[in-house]
């Protein structure tokens, strides 16, 4: 851990990574490289971080390195070097960036490569990249480039990129060995998390990752005490496949990330992260151009605002990814309109703070271990390709709070024992569960906490072993009968009282799911809300149908879909199948009534449009809440609201005076009879920000 005077993280909010992946095979690479001119750039830019490459994804370096390959045509220029001097001349940070992919590295040493589970490495299964696996001689190699490059060179932190599996299986033969020394066995190829074997070789892999990246950061610290070290974390949102596990996130001294998939995921992620990471700002990043493949397709200046914006509102440093040529220049256009979006991130980041954390009421638990989708069970591993289901499930989650306004944020094991500091607990599919995770939920709602859960939650433990019934059986209120529906095709008829469904359904015209259901037995003292209803006849049947276009609902059946059960002085809500992946309006407007009916006091009301997310954070030292309102539409520059009305939950605290900041304009406010401040403003364009002092 870096000496507690040397968090310089903790107050920079405005980075510049440069990518410097340029081959050395012919002589005009870096023939113009000007390091003055590279720090010149950080300086117009406006930026307080520089991240400098040391080392790229080719394994070409930029240092004379003592055991790698160095770039042919810097001629032994140790240019690291020379652009870390020249960007200490402008005050800034430096971080030194190291690319834990070398293609030098798989061309030269071939028994260093990752094995895909088609016999093939990265490159001949088409790609540019060469991934070796640190479960070869390679890992030392990293190690020993990792310590020369410490040991040799000024630097505030060190940041490793794509430490990870990434997608990739591997099943060289240092993978095969190490499993069969620490299990007995060969590593097993058929998909099957139902499989204890599989889920087996799943979690070496795992434990394989994080293991390296402890050890990576060892060598760092014993290298260069005081130093901060950095692990890319974009894996995380690549399911089981990705092998992060909580273990991995806990590596580095602040979690960071490049991510390119809109606003939900921007929430989700920054989230995510932000509670995963040790220190605080957690790092989110975003290249210049519309993603890291078009070296000069530049984002408009507002798309670029809107994702330094969306940092702001989460509390994150934000850092702009640009491409050097390979002649070694920099656009100084670029860095002109980065100008302006850093600009923009300087006049708030005074009121940003390490120290802050996020108000929710419902959080969303992130379950690295139940990152899977049982329709790949039987497939050959050799099969499987990229599979975002179980994280698009979270993030339509998130997109459905957003836009229905309730304050949320992610968590994971790490927090799980702090349950209490929320109303709510969303348990999407969260199938693999350890005793230890299961009784901190049942105290949660023993308590009077209140949970979603949806599907086989809690069935597994761990290691992929099916328990005899849910292991929260007794708080879901229901009991599973080891059956699914056939049908692919569900759907959830409102039962009893149905009054979660707000007369959006009726037994007539049931809520469908584009997926089956659990058949369960609900215990004598749950409600049953829900029942399952099935087609006429199985989708799957093309000549035995009742519409030859839909699948429209037949067959009813006693079978509860939806239950509520009241476990100690909490409630829980059940769902037999995946309610909360459904991505249309009428499903999310029924889940997030039935989220929102189980509230009590919320962090925040407001009447802002869909689009507008909302987030507060509280800053206990300084005894103030920060309100974030983040405009990001599809269309960009997104249309501007008017007159959005705010009320905010002090909790007991007296307010002093509300100010827009940067500007710091009093706003006048309102207090409700039950101690809530309401306000209004007027126009918001993309992004405003709001300092509520409290007594």
């Amino acid at each position: 851990m870096p000496d507690k005077h040397n968090k310089w993280f903790n107050k920079s909010y405005r980075r510049c990574l440069v990518d410097m992946h340029i081959a050395d095979w012919n002589k005009d690479f870096f023939s113009e490289l000007n390091p003055a001119n590279y720090a010149g750039m950080m300086a117009l830019a406006g930026v307080d971080t520089a991240i400098i490459y040391a080392g790229s994804c080719l394994g070409i370096c930029n240092w004379p390195a003592k055991y790698g390959h160095m770039h042919k045509q810097l001629k032994g220029r140790d240019i690291l070097k020379e652009i870390t001097a020249e960007c200490r001349k402008k005050k800034l940070n430096v971080v030194v960036y190291f690319n834990i992919w070398s293609r030098w590295a798989y061309d030269t040493h071939p028994e260093w490569r990752m094995i895909l589970p088609n016999g093939k490495g990265t490159v001949e299964d088409g790609w540019r990249f060469g991934l070796c696996c640190p479960n070869t001689g390679y890992r030392q190699y990293v190690l020993n480039m990792i310590e020369d490059l410490c040991s040799s060179h000024d630097m505030d932190g060190i940041w490793i990129d794509m430490i990870g599996w990434f997608g990739k299986i591997c099943y060289c033969p240092g993978c095969r060995a190490k499993f069969l020394a620490e299990t007995g066995q060969e590593p097993p190829r058929k998909i099957d998390w139902q499989n204890p074997d599989w889920v087996l070789f799943q979690r070496k892999r795992e434990e394989w990752l994080g293991e390296f990246a402890e050890t990576v950061v060892k060598t760092i610290r014993k290298s260069k005490p005081g130093i901060s070290a950095t692990l890319q974390n974009a894996a995380i949102t690549l399911g089981w496949a990705g092998g992060v596990n909580l273990k991995f996130t806990q590596q580095g001294d602040y979690l960071a990330g490049d991510f390119y998939a809109g606003a939900a995921e921007i929430s989700m992620v920054c989230k995510l992260l932000a509670g995963l990471s040790k220190n605080k700002p957690m790092e989110f990043m975003v290249s210049r151009c519309e993603n890291l493949g078009h070296h000069t397709t530049d984002k408009s200046r507002e798309i670029l605002m809107l994702e330094a914006c969306s940092a702001i509102a989460n509390n994150c440093a934000f850092v702009i990814i640009d491409a050097i040529d390979p002649a070694g220049t920099l656009n100084r256009k670029a860095y002109e309109k980065s100008r302006e979006i850093f600009n923009e991130v300087r006049r708030y980041e005074t009121y940003l703070s390490a120290d802050s954390s996020i108000a929710a009421d419902v959080a969303i638990y992130w379950s690295f271990e139940s990152l899977v989708n049982p329709a790949w069970n039987g497939r050959d591993v050799s099969e499987f390709v990229s599979d975002n289901t179980p994280v698009d499930r979270i993030r339509n989650i998130v997109e459905t709070f957003v836009e229905y306004k309730i304050p949320f944020t992610l968590i994971t094991e790490k927090q799980i024992n702090n349950l209490a500091d929320f109303q709510i607990l969303i348990l999407p599919a969260v199938t693999m569960m350890s005793p230890q995770e299961a009784e901190a939920i049942r105290k949660f709602v023993k308590a009077g906490g209140k949970v979603y859960a949806s599907g086989e939650t809690s069935l597994y433990d761990k290691m992929g072993i099916r328990q005899e019934d849910f292991q929260l059986a007794d708080v879901f209120g229901v009991s599973y009968s080891n059956e699914k529906t056939a049908e692919k095709i569900t759907y959830i008829s409102p039962a009893g009282k149905g009054r979660l469904f707000a007369g959006e359904c009726s037994k007539k015209y049931p809520l469908m799911l584009e997926d089956g259901q659990l058949i369960v037995r609900a215990h004598k003292t749950t409600e049953v809300i829900g029942k399952v209803t099935l087609p006429y006849t199985d989708p799957q049947d093309n000549n035995l149908f009742a519409s030859a276009i839909s699948n429209p609902p037949g067959k009813y059946t006693k079978n509860p879909a939806l239950t509520l059960n009241r476990h100690g002085r909490g409630l829980v809500l059940y769902s037999a199948g995946d309610l909360e992946k459904m991505t249309c309006e009428k499903h999310r407007k029924i889940f997030s009534g039935m989220i929102r009916d189980f509230l009590k006091e919320k962090v925040f009301e407001t009447d802002a449009p869909k689009p507008v997310e909302i987030t507060v954070f509280r800053h206990e030292k300084k005894k103030r809440l920060i309100v974030n309102i983040l405009n990001y539409q599809k269309q960009i520059p997104p249309v501007p609201v008017h007159d959005v009305r705010i009320k905010i939950n002090l909790r007991g605290h007296k307010p002093v005076r509300l100010i827009q900041v940067p500007e710091e304009k009093e706003v006048p406010f309102e207090i409700s009879a039950d101690g809530r401040v309401e306000f209004m403003i007027k126009k918001i364009d993309m992004f405003a920000m709001f300092l509520l002092q409290l007594e």
